[in-house]
């Protein structure tokens, strides 16, 4: 169990992704077809992390109903006044790359006005920027994410141990009672050694 802790503790020293990030932009493949999409990697996450953290975000930022289409996750007809005044499908996933200590997930996102339409730095910089800002935000949400996994992953693992350490007690409990009853027993024959002897010791027959 402590070797679990260390390994924890030292899982949740190691998350910290306090380097610079930058979102990439170009083609990527959805539903069979080359539109323009937007990269982001994330160190140290794993995809299921990551695209967990980033549903989780998505929800709190007001997007409902997600489904997966094509392994993205995909949301239609949402309002999203942080990226423009339209209304979007939006499109991610999470490619998990790399193993350890190497381990890390590209996270693509695709934000389309309808049929595919997908928003590019050419047809609208503005909205562009704006995606790539609120992606510059997503290391720092899985991070959180990841922490607070982390910080459960502790509370179970202290809840075993307290269960263990309460079912040991009770085994030392036993063994203490049985140990105290040994030694009662273990007295009780050395006292009746004794007597034997000293009987023994005084006994004559005229």
């Amino acid at each position: 169990m402590k070797k679990l802790f260390t390994l924890t503790l030292a899982f949740v020293a190691c998350i910290s992704f306090a380097f610079a990030q930058s979102v990439s932009e170009g083609s990527v493949t959805l539903l069979k077809n080359q539109v323009n999409g937007f990269t982001i990697n994330i160190p140290k996450a794993d995809s299921k992390s990551a695209t967990t953290a980033i549903t989780e975000y998505l929800t709190e930022k007001g997007l409902t109903k997600p489904k997966t289409e094509d392994k993205y996750t995909s949301y239609k007809a949402q309002k999203c006044p942080y990226i423009g005044d339209g209304t979007y499908d939006i499109y991610f996933k999470a490619v998990q790359k790399g193993k350890k200590k190497d381990l890390s997930s590209d996270v693509i996102f695709v934000f389309s006005l309808g049929n595919l339409n997908t928003i590019s730095s050419a047809n609208d910089a503005n909205a562009a920027n704006n995606i790539k800002d609120f992606m510059l935000k997503l290391p720092k949400v899985v991070e959180k994410y990841m922490l607070k996994k982390s910080i459960e992953d502790l509370k179970k693992q202290i809840e075993s141990a307290n269960k263990d350490q309460s079912k040991n007690d009770k085994e030392i409990k036993k063994l203490q009672d049985k140990i105290a009853k040994a030694n009662a027993k273990r007295n009780s024959l050395n006292k009746q050694l004794e007597d034997a002897n000293n009987l023994l010791k005084n006994f004559t027959i005229d």
